[in-house]
Formats: C-alpha cells, sequence, structure tokens
C-alpha cells in the first residue's frame, strides 16, 4: 500500500494505519516538498528512521518525476538495502543498470529491484528484476502475468515477442498521463463515464483527437488479454 507523505512522522502514521487495513508491505516515495533539503544523506535517513518505526516491510518508491527531480541512486539503495526492514525498490525511473547494481549487491530475498514500468518487464528480469508493478496491470493483468511466465519457465523468445507487443501498447498508456490513463482503463473496463477524473485542480482530460490516437494503440492487446487462460497456460 502507498503511503507516502512529507513529513517522517506522518509516513509512520500511515504505514501503522496501513497495518491495519490489512497491507503487507507499503511503498514510499522520497518526500519532496523541501526537496532542496534533501539530500543524498537526508534521503538515507528518512529511509532508516521510516523503516526502524514501520511495522510493515518497506518499499522505496524511487520515481523522480514526481518528487522535484530526486532520485535515490545506487549508493543510496547499497546503504537502504543493508537495513533488515527495507526489502527492495520500485525503479520508476526507469534504471535498468540500477537494477544489475542491486543484483550485484543483493540476493533478491535480501533486497529486489522491481521495475517500474512493465515495458522493459524482461530487459529488467535478463538483468536481474524479480517482477514488476505496473499501471498496465490494472488493464491487462494476464498479458502481464504471461511475459512474467514464459520468462520463468524459460520460453525467453515468446517472453520476448509478447513484450514488444506490450511495449508498442504501453507508449500509447502513458501518453496521455494519469489522466489519460483513467480514461481508457474506464473505457475499457466499462466502468462509468465520469470515474475516471482525476481529483481537482488535476484538469480534466478532454482531448478528443489524443484520445482517438490512445485508443487505436491500447485498444488491439483486449483481444490478447481475452485470449490467455488460467495462469501457468502456454
Amino acid at each position: 500500500m502507498g503511503t507516502s507523505g512529507q513529513t517522517t512522522r506522518a509516513v509512520v502514521a500511515e504505514t501503522r494505519m496501513a497495518k491495519e487495513a490489512g497491507a503487507d508491505y507499503v511503498l514510499v516515495l522520497v518526500p519532496s516538498y523541501f526537496h532542496f533539503a534533501m539530500t543524498g544523506d537526508a534521503i538515507v535517513a528518512f529511509f532508516e528512521e521510516l523503516a526502524d518505526s514501520s511495522p510493515l516491510p518497506v518499499l522505496i518508491y524511487n520515481f523522480p518525476g514526481v518528487v522535484a527531480g530526486l532520485d535515490v541512486n545506487s549508493d543510496m539503495l547499497d546503504r537502504l538495502g543493508r537495513h533488515r526492514n527495507i526489502v527492495g525498490v520500485k525503479l520508476t525511473c526507469g534504471g535498468i543498470a540500477k537494477v544489475c547494481r542491486v543484483r550485484a549487491a543483493f540476493e533478491p530475498e535480501e533486497f529486489c529491484a522491481l521495475a517500474g514500468q512493465s515495458d522493459w518487464l524482461v530487459p529488467g528480469m535478463a538483468v536481474g528484476a524479480t517482477g514488476v508493478i505496473t499501471g498496465v496491470a490494472n488493464l491487462y493483468p494476464k498479458v502481464c502475468m504471461r511475459i512474467f511466465d514464459l520468462y520463468t519457465a524459460g520460453k525467453v523468445k515468446e517472453a520476448e515477442q509478447a513484450q514488444i507487443e506490450l511495449a508498442k501498447m504501453e507508449w500509447g498508456f502513458a501518453q496521455g498521463g494519469i489522466n489519460g490513463t483513467k480514461w481508457i482503463v474506464a473505457k475499457i473496463r466499462g466502468y462509468p463515464a465520469e470515474s475516471w477524473h482525476c481529483r481537482r485542480p488535476y484538469p480534466k482530460y478532454g482531448d478528443e483527437t489524443k484520445k482517438a490516437w490512445i485508443s487505436s494503440v491500447v485498444e488491439p492487446l483486449a483481444a490478447v488479454e481475452k485470449s490467455i487462460g488460467d495462469r501457468g497456460a502456454f
């Protein structure tokens, strides 16, 4: 469960609520309101203090694009991965080289690296990622799991081909931003027309030309998703 916030105290409180709600892990961004003060040492100290107090294992959520460019680099990950209650990192920075360095330093059972987008699931697993946390799984979960299962079963060429098709789709999935993402999921899944708007002041998504283009890129994979049977059936 995501429990990000702008102060250590607030995030610790959120993690305790997550525990009460039945979560198994917490996924936490770098606090960024006072981003100019968040040095490497400050970022490491934040996660260590959180992990010391958290009743749940902590996954670092590295997403510089939403935290004023703050990046948890490989040196920080090497330090943080040694904490008994910090178990991994979601790399929405796209840093596949970080996956390599995490795998070189840790066994996955100690500290794992997860892709932050499904369009590099296979490349990530090839160098040590243990999987992916991806928004695309809200729309095409079977396609994502098929790629994972094919790769782990040693059917690498088939996994690569499925990955290529998914990557083409994910480009369209991502181009509308969070509102476009919610819109296409609602459209394909049949959710109510007004259910996909983000909270204000985020602007409503109304670019009809872009909607048509996103639909043309994303919707064709729906047939593949529908055709996939139970997990493990290749």
